[in-house]
C-alpha cells in the first residue's frame, strides 16, 4: 500500500564491549546476538533493510516503497552503533538512519565514527 512500510527502531545493542549499566537504558536495548539474529531473519525472508533516506527517495519520486524494504534507525548516537550495528548492517548489505544527538559527538560517537557511517552509506 503507498506510503506504508515497515520501520523497526533501535536504541542500543547491548554486548561485553558495550554494556548497559542503566536501569533506565535496559528497556531500549538489544542483544547483539538477538540483533544479528533478526538481521539474519530479514535476510532469510527477502526483505532489505534500508534507511529513511531510500525510503525518502522513493517517496518524493511518487513511488511506492518496494514491499521488501524495512527502515532501520538507531536513535541518539551509542557507541555500540559503530561497534556492533555497522559491521552487522553491512555485512547484510543493509542500510539504516542514524540519529545522532550533539552531546554525544566527542564521547560515545567520535566524529571519524561518524564519517565512517556516512562512508557506509549510513
Amino acid at each position: 500500500m503507498a506510503g506504508r512500510f515497515p520501520v523497526l527502531m533501535y536504541h542500543r545493542l547491548e554486548s561485553p564491549e558495550c554494556p548497559v549499566d542503566s536501569a533506565q537504558e535496559r528497556p531500549w536495548s538489544v542483544p547483539l546476538a538477538e540483533f544479528d539474529r533478526q538481521m539474519a531473519r530479514l535476510r532469510e525472508t527477502g526483505r532489505l533493510g534500508v534507511s529513511m533516506d531510500q525510503i525518502h527517495s522513493e517517496l518524493a519520486a511518487g513511488r511506492d516503497v518496494p514491499a521488501a524494504w524495512v527502515g532501520l534507525t538507531f536513535d541518539d548516537g551509542n557507541a555500540s552503533d559503530y561497534r556492533h550495528a555497522l559491521p552487522v548492517l553491512t555485512g547484510y548489505g543493509f542500510h539504516a538512519t542514524f540519529f545522532v544527538c550533539a552531546d554525544r559527538i566527542q564521547g560515545e560517537m567520535p566524529p571519524a565514527q561518524l564519517r565512517e557511517l556516512r562512508a557506509a552509506g549510513m
